[in-house]
């Protein structure tokens, strides 16, 4: 899955919803491997609704397609609308973090002898010692 998003009137929110029926901080968004939408209620004042097939059901937390809508409080927003944001907000990290420079890897010879980057576990004896032997 991608990373998730918040919907919900507070302005650090990814998608915004400035309507009195939707929470600060009202449900969390993101995309299944197949495309689909995840959406999870934050326990939020109104409920979150999913609207498939024409039938509108509250939800704690579901998996939505295309067609289907999504209700945060009172404000219905189409599932492809949400697909779309969801794909150019995830787009924009991965290309703001292909453009980060790089943080280089120090690495250290464990105390088994094997060499590996500093700070993380052995693959041979596990353990995580920080430096150099002595």
């Amino acid at each position: 899955m991608s990373r998730e998003f918040l919907v919900g009137r507070d302005p650090a929110c990814a998608f915004v919803l400035s309507d009195d029926t939707v929470s600060g901080r009202h449900a969390e968004l993101s995309l299944t491997a197949d495309g689909q939408l995840f959406v999870v209620d934050r326990a939020s004042r109104n409920g979150t609704s999913t609207v498939v097939g024409g039938v509108r059901k509250k939800v704690r937390q579901a998996v939505v397609g295309r067609g289907d809508s999504i209700v945060f409080g009172d404000c219905s927003v189409p599932v492809a609308d949400l697909i779309a944001a969801v794909q150019v907000a995830n787009a924009r990290d991965e290309d703001a973090r292909a453009r980060q420079p790089r943080q280089p890897v120090t690495y250290v010879r464990c105390a088994c002898g094997t060499v590996k980057p500093e700070g993380a576990a052995c693959p041979c004896c596990g353990t995580e010692t920080r430096g150099p032997r002595r």
